[in-house]
């Protein structure tokens, strides 16, 4: 009893060899692209980590820059404090104003008196402050003319003491140069985020004269990370170690109507971010230690798998934040659910070549064979009788199956002329035998003589057969 079939088996035969070596080959492609994708994803974040960063330094340098100036001036006694000049100092604001458009204000406050020399970016418009004896100590807003000359007043505050504000105490404080906490700060349109590089300047006796302060609007970094989110899907956050949010890509407000910071795991008009910083908090507890963590996959609710990447923002001021960047993974596995497609397809068709190569070698090698199978056994079969041009097509091949279908008809006539000639003499030896029978009977009226002959012819019958 056979076990299996030769004509199922050969295209079984060229399925499994060629599928598994094509499946093989894809799985190595995929798990190769799949490191490689790792790898460049790594690559690509570290560099726009370390753009973003640069990027936002050189921003964030020009407050501390702006203060070394007034103040190496101010040592070098070219820059004149005299309380009965402002014009002096805010003509040189007026001046640096130029050149660094990104700075909101920069601000001289005075420690005797408490005394006031400001200019403001108020939009597009600067405005001088002042508060002295010749305002009454109150805080009067002015005009600038398009050569820095103060212009018209345009109205007048309440009292004013510039050793009163956060930015001088922690100038004070320090006594170095030092970033403000942020804060909010209300312009005539809107309401911001700021915060001060300030420092302190002394005279030659190492006494306290005042404090130099630059302001920097936190929306303007809002601008940039928007502008870097906009080349592609990715989501751009800070964060301070308190967990407060400093700016976000989609540049919507990170602070309340009252110009309180919210907190990133309560950001809920993001819930990339929100969720992201909900993460963060629950391994690390807190928010000093996050970037510990420095890269790692997210699966968002309601969202794609992101990747994350968190760094240091860190400078000698004081400034400590966090960046956090996220980007879709599909960003970066395009490429590689491509390949991986291309393999599905490859496999399938070499199923389907396989399969098509498997029926054309069992109809050109395995059918003949089943031909010849058949004609053995009709051979052996009483019953049946063999017909040899069955074989006719198969042994018109130059092939080895030729040849055999060939042998296999001059054996299968050889067996049917010696079966031929065996039924004949047979038939002969049956005639013989009864002509003896019919003798014997003779013999016994007639002698032994004809018997004797018959028997010797009997005999020579069966020699021959």
């Amino acid at each position: 009893m056979r076990s299996f079939s030769i004509q199922k088996t050969v295209p079984i035969a060229f399925l499994i060899p060629l599928v598994s070596c094509v499946g093989l080959v894809a799985a190595i492609a995929w798990y190769t692209g799949q490191k490689a994708v790792d790898k460049f994803s790594q690559q690509i974040m570290d560099a726009q980590s370390q753009r973003i960063r640069e990027r936002l330094g050189v921003l964030l340098r020009r407050p501390h820059l702006i203060n070394q100036l007034n103040a190496d001036a101010i040592s070098q006694g070219q820059l004149d404090l005299s309380l009965d000049k402002p014009d002096a100092l805010l003509i040189n604001f007026w001046s640096q104003s130029q050149i660094f458009n990104n700075v909101n204000g920069i601000q001289f406050g005075y420690e005797q008196g408490g005394q006031l020399r400001s200019i403001v970016r108020e939009g597009k418009v600067l405005q001088y402050n002042l508060a002295d004896s010749s305002t009454q100590q109150k805080s009067a807003i002015y005009e600038v003319s398009s050569d820095g000359k103060r212009g018209k007043e345009i109205k007048r505050e309440g009292d004013y003491d510039a050793r009163k504000r956060p930015w001088y105490k922690a100038a004070v404080a320090a006594g170095k140069p030092i970033w403000t906490p942020v804060s909010p700060k209300k312009t005539s349109d809107t309401l911001q985020l700021r915060i001060s590089g300030a420092r302190p300047i002394f005279d030659k006796n190492k006494r306290l004269v005042g404090v130099i302060s630059s302001d920097f609007f936190l929306n303007q970094i809002n601008d940039f990370l928007s502008g870097l989110s906009k080349e592609s899907s990715k989501t751009i956050f800070i964060i301070e170690p308190s967990g407060k949010l400093i700016a976000a890509s989609d540049k919507k407000p990170v602070f309340d109507d009252k110009g309180e910071q919210i907190l990133a795991t309560k950001f809920t008009q993001n819930p990339l971010i929100s969720q992201v910083a909900q993460d963060l908090e629950k391994k690390y507890g807190n928010f000093q230690d996050i970037g510990k963590v420095g890269k790692f996959k997210f699966h968002p609710v309601n969202g794609e798998k992101q990747l994350i990447k968190v760094s240091r923002m860190k400078d000698d001021y004081g400034l400590d934040w966090w960046l956090v960047i996220a980007v879709p993974e599909s960003s970066f596995t395009e490429s590689l659910q491509q390949t991986r497609n291309a393999a599905i397809v490859i496999i399938i068709g070499t199923i389907a070549f396989s399969i098509f190569a498997g029926v054309v070698v069992s109809n050109w090698l395995v059918v003949p064979i089943v031909q010849v199978n058949q004609a053995a056994k009709h051979i052996c079969d009483e019953n049946q009788s063999f017909e040899p041009e069955k074989l006719a097509i198969i042994a018109q091949r130059g092939d080895e199956l030729g040849e055999l279908a060939r042998v296999f008809q001059e054996m299968a006539n050889t067996v049917q002329d010696r079966e031929a000639n065996l039924k004949n003499r047979l038939e002969q030896m049956k005639n013989e035998s009864e002509k003896v029978k019919k003798a014997a009977l003779e013999s016994q009226m007639s002698g032994n003589t004809n018997i004797q002959a018959l028997l010797l012819r009997s005999r020579e019958a069966r020699d021959k057969v």
